[in-house]
């Protein structure tokens, strides 16, 4: 009989890498007769737009289709998601992965839905869980690396201010026991899979589910490279002081701010260590541990659920440090918002109502060409052999044949523009208001150059 794998997360413990692991893995998997099941690709939330070939991704479509009942659209996807998986299974083991079951309220009622459409095949449900204190520090390093709206408060926190936060407010699904339970009450004690974090980490996270899920041998599986650039302390606090400068302004600006924030920041630390004092620490982990040794007892008939060593030590960040850094940081961030105001790459030229015309046809020509999403008229080339052909679908016009110069705005490929600039200049043009040279900005924008001789 064929059997529904649901591995329920958590998130912050490694189910990203899981989920990658398991979706570059798919025909390895496949002769093992298991089917990761990465079908569903559409999903609303810019986490899940990153990386969701990778992720089932089906709470959202689960709670709004099928319980909450506010979208029809979402309904079918659900219904449309159950019949792959069902297809799916009539052919062999099926494994779902969505970190978001457990983090959800709604997580329970996911489970129970896929139980009453597929209980006539087996079910377990699989989970890593992380001890609370990293956790909480995971998280919040997290929401500041990412601010957000959703996630506001979290991130302009100070890590005393957010373990206080988690504790006053009983994150329910810290409690793991008592969380646990909900989800054995659908597919029963026998069904329960629970691991600690932890402990997989120390046999190799991805191995570790292989080889003690699927019952198959690792080395046959490629393994997953990606890593995730995580926050130093100075880092993590430099961008929780920005985070709370700039969180008065609309998310535009701030999808501005986390952008500039990863091309300009990560520069000042790279000592790895933990937020959380010991003294905090050991407050967080007393407070959780009835229901840890509770879930160590029932699930892994042991004492302990976790280990207390830690990986890193305690670093207190020096405040002066962190706000001269900060500074620092600022006045290279304005200083790059002004620019890219005042010259903001093509939206600038299409603003004149003139047609584009490329000046060069050579090899920064062609990555215009293929990179960028506007309409170009032409190029010119002083290159009279060239004229005639065509880049990128695109014909070159030898500039002696050219007639009216004045209807074009010229961008001048070529890194060496200043003889261009000074043919353009003898037809009468003017630099800023009938041409610009083209420069090449962090991560491939095209940024168009303020001065000619820049």
């Amino acid at each position: 009989m064929s059997e529904l794998i649901i591995h329920i997360g958590m998130h912050k413990a490694g189910s990203s890498s899981i989920q990658k692991f398991l979706a570059s893995n798919q025909s390895i998997l496949q002769k093992h007769g298991y089917r990761y099941a990465d079908y569903n690709n559409s999903f609303s939330s810019d986490r899940i737009q990153e990386s969701g070939k990778f992720i089932n991704g089906m709470m959202y479509t689960f709670l709004h289709g099928k319980i909450r009942k506010r979208d029809s659209f979402e309904e079918k996807k659900w219904e449309d998601f159950l019949r792959k998986v069902e297809d799916d299974l009539s052919k062999g083991n099926v494994i779902l992965s969505d970190e978001a079951i457990f983090a959800k309220p709604d997580g329970k009622e996911y489970v129970a839905c896929l139980k009453e459409r597929f209980g006539e095949y087996g079910i377990r449900c699989v989970v890593y869980l992380r001890r609370q204190d990293m956790h909480i520090e995971s998280q919040r390093t997290q929401n500041i690396k990412n601010y957000s709206y959703i996630n506001k408060n979290a991130s302009l926190m100070s890590m005393e201010d957010y373990y206080h936060y988690c504790l006053d407010h009983k994150i329910v699904f810290y409690e793991y026991y008592t969380y646990l339970k909900a989800f054995e009450e659908v597919v029963g004690k026998e069904n329960m899979v629970v691991y600690t974090y932890e402990d997989a980490c120390e046999f190799g996270l991805c191995k570790h589910f292989v080889e003690n899920i699927l019952k198959v041998h690792y080395e046959e599986f490629q393994e997953n490279k990606r890593v995730n650039v995580s926050l130093s302390p100075m880092d993590t606090e430099v961008k929780r002081k920005l985070n709370n400068a700039f969180c008065q302004y609309s998310y535009a600006i701030n999808r501005v701010v986390n952008r500039l924030y990863g091309e300009m920041g990560l520069t000042y630390s790279n000592k790895r260590g933990f937020q959380l004092s010991p003294k905090d620490r050991r407050i967080i982990l007393d407070f959780y541990e009835a229901e840890n040794k509770a879930v160590a007892k029932h699930y892994l008939n042991r004492a302990d659920l976790f280990s207390e060593k830690i990986d890193y030590s305690y670093i207190e960040v020096d405040k002066d440090e962190v706000s001269k850094n900060y500074q620092n940081l600022l006045e290279k961030m304005i200083a790059e918002i002004i620019y890219t105001y005042n010259y903001p790459s093509v939206r600038y030229v299409l603003e004149q109502g003139k047609q584009i015309v490329l000046f060069g046809a050579g090899g920064m020509c062609q990555r215009v060409l293929q990179e960028q999403e506007f309409s170009v008229a032409f190029i010119v080339d002083n290159d009279r052999k060239k004229d005639g052909i065509q880049v990128g679908g695109v014909t070159v016009v030898w500039s002696g044949n050219m007639k009216e110069w004045n209807k074009y705005f010229y961008l001048i490929t070529p890194q060496d523009a200043h003889d261009i600039a000074m043919q353009l200049e003898n037809k009468g043009l003017k630099y800023g208001e009938d041409f610009m040279k083209i420069k090449w900005e962090t991560k491939g924008v095209m940024m168009l150059e303020e001065d000619i001789d820049a």
